[in-house]
Parts: C-alpha cells; structure tokens; sequence
C-alpha cells in the first residue's frame, strides 16, 4: 500500500489517478524538526512512515543519499493545495499596557472623573 503524502489537502498517493514519489521525514533530528515546523499542518504524526511527496519540492530539486535512499537536499516549500489561511503567520509586535497619562495625552477629549 503506497504512503500518503502528510501535507493537509494534498491528495498525494490517495488514488491511481495521484500517483507520486513520496520521502521520508529526515533522520537527522535538526533537520526533521525543520522539515516539520515548514510544513503548514498543526497534527503532524512524527513517526518513520511519515512522508512527503514530490509535489512539494521545486522541479529539478537537489538529491542526497541517505542510508541508501535517495532524498530531496532541502525541505519542501511548494504547498499551492494548501489555502493560505491555514499557514502560520508572524506575530505582530508586542502590546505594552498604557498608563492612565500616556492614554490621556492619545486622547486628549479623554476626561477622568473624580
């Protein structure tokens, strides 16, 4: 039974007509932590039947032999099935909370009642 490709909303080796060449998370513990955090999927199961396919590596991508296998250099970085909502964005800068005078001299209607 092929493996499935672990990107949400890919349909890699779901059926005969998506047929495709999938690779193994990497062994190396920095690198499949970085293949992971890449990949934009909030449950990823890290286990050695996790994979990714082809279609997430750019055409003519650079290969390296590992353990006898054959693999993709560099993590993936094409996910055009996945919808740009669901990838992680940067948080924006920090809010710091305001004193009573810093709010007063913003607002300068702002009147305190006493």
């Amino acid at each position: 039974m092929p493996k499935k490709c672990c990107v949400m909303s890919c349909n890699g080796n779901y059926n005969k007509e998506n047929k495709v060449k999938v690779f193994r998370l990497p062994t190396n513990k920095e690198e499949r932590t970085q293949w992971i955090s890449i990949i934009p999927r909030d449950n990823i199961l890290d286990s050695d039947n996790t994979v990714v396919c082809e279609r997430h590596f750019p055409p003519n991508y650079i290969t390296i032999i590992k353990h006898g296998k054959m693999r993709p250099r560099d993590p993936p970085s094409l996910f055009t099935c996945v919808k740009k909502s669901l990838f992680p964005t940067k948080p924006g800068p920090s809010q710091t909370n305001k004193t009573l005078s810093e709010v007063q001299s913003i607002i300068p209607s702002f009147q305190s009642t006493k």
